[in-house]
């Protein structure tokens, strides 16, 4: 099907935003759980969940995705966080869409010019965020984005191959 990011449309409550998607003819969107968005998890009460989920089903709209712009340059207790927000990320992804979970999507964070001394701890830390995202039954999709450490595909490829983890996966 063909989807949209309700990234671009943080300025509009999210049943809006979802009607608008469903009038338009788009099948499947994506949910921005960022900081400052609605549907950031930490602010998403039971109900309203469970309101989200049958808005999506009543329009006949797949939930395909999450966003959550997260980075593997993060200090300590930011990773830690980051970890929490994949966490939460994939208990929202099953509630939902428990027949048929969305991926949760990244960039990496980082500057081009830095990649050759960040390699090694993104990959160490992308591993962490691997392994927290196949504990929740959640793919991790993450993406060389330019302006970031991993801007190339090869970047891309190469950490891919350092953490070897069925749950991540690339997204362009």
């Amino acid at each position: 099907g063909l989807g949209f990011s309700l990234y671009g449309m943080k300025t509009l409550p999210v049943e809006q935003a979802l009607r608008a998607c469903a009038e338009i003819g788009f099948s499947e969107v994506e949910l921005a759980l960022n900081p400052g968005y609605a549907t950031e998890p930490k602010l998403l009460s039971p109900v309203q969940r469970k309101d989200l989920r049958t808005q999506l089903d009543g329009l006949g709209l797949r939930l395909a995705a999450l966003m959550d712009n997260l980075s593997l340059a993060a200090d300590d207790k930011a990773h830690a966080v980051n970890l929490d927000r994949i966490r939460a990320a994939a208990e929202l992804a099953h509630t939902l869409a428990p027949a048929a979970p969305p991926v949760l999507e990244t960039v990496m964070g980082g500057k081009p010019a830095e990649w050759e001394q960040v390699k090694a701890r993104f990959a160490a830390r992308l591993a962490d965020w691997a392994r927290v995202a196949a504990e929740g039954k959640l793919t991790l999709c993450v993406k060389p984005h330019v302006g970031s450490a991993p801007h190339l595909p090869a970047h891309a490829l190469w950490l891919v191959d350092q953490v070897k983890n069925p749950a991540l996966k690339l997204a362009y």
